[in-house]
């Protein structure tokens, strides 16, 4: 038995990771360094791109990876394919290893609920089961008739000292960290005097720079921050069960602007608001107003935290021996 798994960016790469640490036989993949330290043979490299103006510039990339894998696919046959976030790309991978035969499994699909529902219908003609990590987009995903199992959201317990921090995470993918942490930081210019700044970049070395820490240690910043400012995405769930308030924001270009406006399904952004069903982090994209939102937020923080409490219940135990469990026995059966 061999398999075959498909990241695309930090994110997505740490959830394969945890599911590979269970696996006892050979896997390839495209990835980066960390599935690599598990013991995976790279076959390609991640290269996350985020929003519809990165897309030109990385077209060759992908076409030129997607060709490679097609060919490894072809040629090596894994008993099955798991593919993990990554839609753009990893629906394109999908789609060709379906038509070969090979059973595919799909770990944090696309957000249908969000946008592109039509996705659903193409990902149903070809994958045997996706993973989900709430109940809601279960429900979606079997009303287009998808297998689909709940984990629930992978989450530990972090062991938490507020100090006088506030947490800046402005992405997992290069884009979008040069596109957010700028302005960010401009946000918390006035603040550095007399409040610690500490800037979360998966792949950034420890150290100090006019005056603020860099990391890649994500449970550092959890453990300590009082509030934080965060681009959308997972990072903000997991900022609500650490207790740290928040002010969602990015810096969007007028094209992705536009295409939001028109292709948005949902209400919100951040998921604590999408599951509380109100917006307890603010959510803004115009810059001059985000220092405003954090001064909101450093008001009104205990009141915010008692509403995150509630959110614990998303929590899950045992999420990836879930997918691994699975997916083995999808064979064994």
């Amino acid at each position: 038995m061999k398999g075959f798994i498909s990241t695309g960016e930090f994110s997505g790469e740490i959830h394969a990771c945890e599911v590979v640490k269970l696996m006892d036989f050979p896997l390839y993949g495209v990835g980066g360094e960390r599935l690599e330290k598990e013991g995976v043979r790279i076959i390609g490299r991640s290269k996350a791109v985020v929003g519809f103006r990165d897309v030109p510039g990385s077209l060759f990339y992908f076409v030129s990876l997607k060709k490679k894998i097609i060919d490894f696919l072809r040629k090596e046959r894994p008993s099955f394919v798991l593919l993990v976030d990554f839609p753009g790309f990893n629906m394109e991978i999908g789609k060709a290893a379906g038509s070969m035969g090979i059973p595919v499994f799909y770990l944090h699909p696309p957000q249908i609920w969000a946008w592109g529902r039509w996705r659903g219908k193409r990902i149903k003609k070809w994958v045997r089961k996706v993973f989900v990590f709430f109940d809601f987009e279960k429900r979606i995903w079997e009303e287009e008739g998808v297998e689909v199992e709940c984990t629930g959201f992978p989450w530990k317990e972090i062991e938490r000292k507020e100090e006088n921090v506030i947490g800046i995470f402005p992405g997992s993918r290069e884009g979008e960290v040069k596109r957010n942490l700028p302005f960010m930081l401009e946000v918390v210019e006035k603040f550095k005097e007399k409040i610690k700044v500490v800037v979360c970049i998966p792949w950034e070395r420890e150290r100090e720079e006019k005056g603020i820490f860099y990391t890649s240690s994500k449970e550092r910043v959890l453990s300590s921050a009082m509030v934080a400012i965060s681009k959308p995405g997972t990072i903000t769930l997991e900022l609500a069960l650490s207790g740290i308030p928040a002010v969602v924001t990015a810096h969007v270009p007028f094209i992705d602007k536009l295409a939001g406006r028109m292709l948005l399904k949902t209400r919100y952004l951040a998921l604590p608001n999408i599951l509380l069903g109100e917006e307890v982090f603010p959510e803004v994209f115009e810059k001059e107003r985000v220092l405003e939102k954090l001064f909101e937020v450093m008001e009104k923080k205990e009141k915010i935290k008692e509403k995150l409490s509630s959110l614990k219940e998303v929590a899950g135990d045992g999420v990836y021996e879930r997918v691994c469990s699975s997916i083995l026995s999808f064979f064994n059966n």
